[in-house]
């Protein structure tokens, strides 16, 4: 935990602090509360009463009141350990959440009045802890990742508890920042398992971000409540994997696409909200319209359905939208169409756009900003021309040389990666990839190299990317394989 700790030394301790020892002692307080109701009826019940009696009748009545109040106050009890756990973890908007005023008055009234008031001033105490202020130089950005990290704990067996071992977490995100412009594409490449989709889900809070900050369009959005998201997330628009999934089946189109105006009370009639759907599948290019919002997704092919899936996030008008892999599942033929969608959309919308791809090809003409990520790191930023025509990180290099060339008698690339990507669970020291990597000393398995400016418009997180880029040139040049980006 100190780890976390020294990753949010941007934010004031002291409200940390007083927090923490206001569940404290709530938690102290609720935990003697539920031993005291528990006490009480097996204390009256052993002094010894005439059966039939009118003290039975009040012993049995005593016993079930103090057996309800122990059940309220262990109630109370768990809300104050999950309060104490999210604030060891400074998950602080899902703090806020759980120590609602709800439940402050809640166990103010029913549990323990000290308790309840405790959990009013440390909701006082939440409420002032602020988020950090945006760096110099974020004007014009709608998306800002800081320091994003996630972690997932992993649940002990009964033997390793007993044996005393540590709790570990696998390492999904791991110290993540970066910034996406207003109508600009930007994408996050890299192998299964680096992080890229917890990243876009924990953009759009469907995974409770363990640190870091994110803001929406200048506004810290990590930290904020339900009902704050909730006025935020039509503004944030999500476009899934897999077309086949992402549907009810039993919907039609027209119900798809329409049921996100419904929710945000976005339509003022149901002929506002037609006219919404068509204009937005004559957005997607399904035209005539008409024919379409009558079929169900079985009716519908596989470019069809991830157009249906893109049309129900711009119906809302949305100013980012968060795609994952959007056309990964589609045939080739079809994955044109779809990113030609995309493009009319940010042309004719100025919608910006943060996408998941494994595709560097696809990557190099469609990206404006590519970052490459590798175990949970970004290890290389640029634009997606230059990264994937001349390619710093030995790591990126790798990619590259796995994108399968359509001449089978071309050369190729040598592969610069050796053996398989490590565990999120014990990521390696230092820089992660030194294991695989083929310019590795011994500084890289000793000291983690920061993501720097190596370049104008380019960022690096290597002790020896010159090393990597001069092999990498002579490679291409003695082969012939492509022409390198400037």
């Amino acid at each position: 935990m100190k780890d976390l700790i020294a990753t949010h030394e941007e934010l004031p301790p002291r409200g940390y602090r007083m927090a923490g020892v206001y569940i404290t002692l709530a938690m102290i307080l609720a935990l003697v509360t539920t031993i005291v109701w528990l006490a009480i009826p097996l204390f009256v019940l052993s002094f010894p009463v005439l059966a039939g009696t009118f003290f039975e009748w009040v012993y049995l009545k005593l016993g079930v009141y103090t057996l309800v109040l122990a059940l309220i106050s262990a109630i109370v009890l768990r809300r104050t350990f999950l309060m104490r756990r999210a604030l060891n973890r400074r998950e602080i908007f899902s703090l806020k959440e759980l120590n609602s005023a709800f439940w402050g008055a809640f166990a103010l009234v029913l549990a323990n009045p000290i308790t309840g008031f405790l959990m009013l001033l440390a909701r006082d105490s939440i409420s002032r802890i602020s988020p950090p202020p945006l760096r110099a130089g974020s004007e014009g950005k709608i998306l800002i990742v800081d320091h994003l990290t996630k972690l997932f704990p992993v649940r002990r067996t009964f033997a390793q508890s007993f044996r005393g071992e540590a709790d570990t977490n696998v390492h999904a995100v791991d110290d993540v920042s970066f910034e996406v412009g207003k109508a600009q594409i930007y994408g996050l490449a890299g192998e299964s398992g680096s992080g890229k989709t917890t990243v876009l889900r924990t953009v759009l809070r469907l995974t409770p971000p363990t640190s870091g900050s994110i803001y929406f369009e200048g506004k810290e959005i990590s930290t904020a409540t339900r009902r704050e998201m909730k006025k935020i997330r039509p503004r944030i628009q999500v476009v899934f994997q897999d077309p086949y999934e992402s549907m009810n089946p039993r919907m039609t189109t027209y119900e798809i696409v329409s049921e996100g105006l419904s929710v945000n009370n976005l339509a003022t009639s149901t002929k506002d909200s037609h006219e919404k759907v068509l204009k937005a599948l004559r957005d997607v290019q399904l035209t005539p319209p008409e024919e379409y919002i009558d079929r169900y997704p079985h009716e519908l092919s596989g470019g069809q359905r991830q157009r249906v899936a893109i049309a129900r996030a711009l119906v809302l008008e949305p100013d980012l939208i968060l795609a994952d892999e959007p056309v990964s599942m589609l045939d080739v033929s079809v994955r044109a169409e779809v990113i030609s969608v995309l493009l009319s959309i940010r042309e004719k919308r100025g919608i910006a756009v943060l996408m998941v791809t494994h595709d560097l090809a696809l990557s190099k003409d469609v990206v404006d900003q590519l970052g490459i990520m590798y175990l949970g790191k970004i290890v290389e930023v640029g634009a997606a021309e230059k990264v994937v025509g001349n390619p710093f990180h030995p790591y990126t290099q790798a990619l590259i040389a796995a994108v399968p060339v359509p001449d089978p008698t071309a050369p190729k690339i040598r592969v610069l990666a050796r053996g398989e990507i490590p565990t999120n669970i014990s990521p390696p020291s230092g820089c992660r990839f030194h294991p695989r990597c083929s310019f590795a000393k011994a500084i890289c398995s000793e000291v983690e190299p920061p993501l720097a400016e190596v370049r104008p418009g380019r960022k690096v997180a290597c002790h020896f990317w010159e090393e990597a880029e001069n092999a990498f040139l002579k490679d291409v040049k003695s082969r012939g394989v492509m022409e390198p980006a400037n």
